[in-house]
């Protein structure tokens, strides 16, 4: 009985504003705008791109559309950067505007491409957890239908997806979970712009894994430990864990390590504060990838074959059981020559 809540008859002097550009394969673009427009003034508008696109079809629905298809004669060339001109556009009161922008065709990511970087699970109290992706690719990667799980029951489970779209570009990181604002207050260091709302299964706090899926393949996984985190901290709530090296191993306890009380204990969206990645000064060869010194005539003694980029390095070889713990060191301060080789057996 009384005037409605959404009652407005304001009227809009506003142009239309474009929400979403997104191409897809093999030569589509969608312009998706933030209000109903003018459907002629989309079949009239001049579109013009560069590099160089040529429209072969334009496919706009409904009398007030707030998406426009645009099919091109040309194949889209993924990663490429183009920019887009489009003018004019009106919305249904007739306001007219030209627009443009950039757009990129993502591509299809591979194992490896995607990597669990950080990883939040005992949050302080009030925040939730949080994972923090990191593309190490060269690719444009859009994130829309990938998965995060955990290991539940014995198998791989308690998948949640990704409803919307977002472009990861080549090194370049992102933060899933439901509560962005808890993290930014919390901690100084994270950046504005690289969180994406999303849905994630339980992770404990003592351990777990993180799964990233898509496409039913497992992009990566990591195996946490609470006990990877700095022994002299006492207090790990709301420290993350963060990869050293986005090269090294995905669920080694000597590739993570508790983000720095100098950064705030988190870095989200941005480079780990304990990043450190590998150096390489030349190759190492095994002969084999076990060894057993059992003196049976089988694989008793192991060689191992070294080529360094230059003279003058010093090597320790120390070998560590698979908990970490030090079985023996088999030299220190060795002085090495640009090639040689070691030989591992019982003695």
């Amino acid at each position: 009985g009384i005037i409605n809540s959404v009652y407005n008859v304001a009227v809009d002097m506003e142009g239309p504003g474009i929400d979403l550009v997104l191409a897809s394969s093999p030569n589509f673009l969608e312009f998706h705008f933030d209000e109903g427009m003018d459907s002629l003034s989309l079949v009239l508008c001049s579109l013009s791109f560069a590099p160089s696109l040529t429209v072969q079809n334009r496919y706009i629905l409904g009398e007030y559309p707030t998406l426009m298809t645009v099919q091109f004669n040309e194949t889209i060339t993924p990663s490429q950067l183009y920019t887009y001109t489009i003018n004019p556009i009106a919305d249904c009161w007739m306001n007219s505007i030209g627009r443009n922008g950039e757009f990129i065709l993502p591509e299809q990511p591979q194992k490896g491409d995607i990597i669990i970087n950080e990883i939040l699970q005992n949050p302080l109290n009030g925040g939730q957890d949080w994972i923090e992706l990191y593309n190490k690719s060269e690719k444009v990667v859009n994130l829309k239908d990938w998965q995060m799980a955990n290991f539940d029951n014995d198998t791989i489970d308690n998948f949640k997806t990704i409803s919307s779209n977002y472009l990861l570009q080549p090194n370049d990181y992102v933060v899933l979970g439901k509560d962005s604002n808890f993290v930014k207050e919390n901690y100084p260091f994270s950046i504005p712009g690289k969180f994406l709302f999303t849905e994630l299964p339980s992770y404990n706090n003592d351990s777990g894994t993180v799964y990233v899926v898509y496409n039913s393949e497992i992009i990566d996984n990591v195996s946490y430990l609470d006990a990877w985190h700095f022994k002299l901290l006492d207090n790990t709530d709301g420290v993350s864990l963060e990869r050293i090296d986005p090269n090294g191993e995905a669920s080694s306890s000597f590739n993570w390590h508790s983000a720095a009380e100098d950064f705030g204990f988190a870095t989200p969206g941005r480079k780990n504060s304990q990043y450190l990645p590998a150096v390489s000064n030349g190759t190492i060869t095994l002969t084999n990838e076990v060894f057993s010194p059992d003196n049976d005539g089988f694989e008793d003694i192991m060689q191992l074959s070294y080529a360094l980029s230059e003279p003058g390095l010093l090597a320790k070889a120390q070998i560590y059981d698979e908990q970490g713990r030090l079985v023996r060191t088999l030299f220190s301060n060795e002085y090495l020559g640009t090639e040689g080789v070691f030989y591992l057996g019982w003695h």
